[in-house]
């Protein structure tokens, strides 16, 4: 799929607002799936089985850009499902219930395997209290986070958590209620991760390190603390 262009639209009383996937259901040569835009999508789910944007290892998703969102998100995940090993199911078929069960990591989008994203203008709100971050990304390169809203997570979660990515540069966040932790960085491989012009003056902790990540991986250029 190349040159996929979607907008204005309305939903409710659904499974997944946005599920995109590549996958490899046949063990030969992967297809490719890239030049996507996505703007102006209003949801409300009503699981646990929120947005996804999925590659294969090594085949990655490229140049995609998605905006203007408003997603209202069931809620109820708890420390299980935010700590829940994804399985690689690129030869499934490609229905978000089939390829993660009944949750994925986040309640509000799961990106894995992609280069080249741009995601921004997005607010994402809870209906109910969740213990997911609001944006999992892993394995995901050259990315744009920017101008958004997003609901607290429960039991200290951060808002934003990246594992093995790099090149990505989150900006133009605000809140005016405090936060206890605004991003979680994972992986040895994780780097180059740029925080300008945020207001985190209402933020406890902007950054978190895991499993060999460390300070060196993040900037933090023009904020307001």
């Amino acid at each position: 799929m190349d040159q996929v262009d979607i907008n204005n639209i309305s939903m409710t009383g659904i499974q997944t607002p946005l599920f995109i996937m590549l996958g490899n259901r046949w063990d030969g040569l992967p297809g490719m799936l890239k030049n996507v835009v996505i703007s102006n999508i209003t949801a409300t789910n009503e699981t646990m089985l929120n947005s996804s944007i999925i590659g294969i290892p090594g085949s990655y998703i490229e140049n995609v850009i998605v905006r203007d969102l408003i997603f209202n998100s069931k809620g109820t995940g708890t420390l299980v499902e935010a700590n829940a090993e994804v399985p690689e199911k690129v030869n499934s078929y490609p229905q978000a219930n089939v390829v993660f069960g009944y949750s994925v990591p986040a309640y509000g989008i799961y990106v894995r395997h992609v280069k080249n994203l741009v995601l921004e203008n997005f607010i994402f709100n809870l209906l109910d209290t969740d213990a997911r971050p609001a944006v999992v990304m892993d394995d995901c390169h050259n990315i744009r986070l920017s101008n958004f809203d997003v609901d607290i997570p429960d039991h200290g979660q951060p808002l934003i958590r990246l594992i093995k990515s790099t090149n990505v540069t989150i900006s133009g966040y605000q809140s005016v209620v405090t936060i206890p932790n605004f991003l979680m960085l994972e992986g040895e491989l994780t780097h180059d991760i740029k925080l300008t012009e945020n207001d985190f003056s209402q933020v406890k902790e902007v950054v978190k390190f895991k499993d060999g990540c460390n300070d060196s991986a993040v900037k933090l250029l023009n904020n307001f603390k």
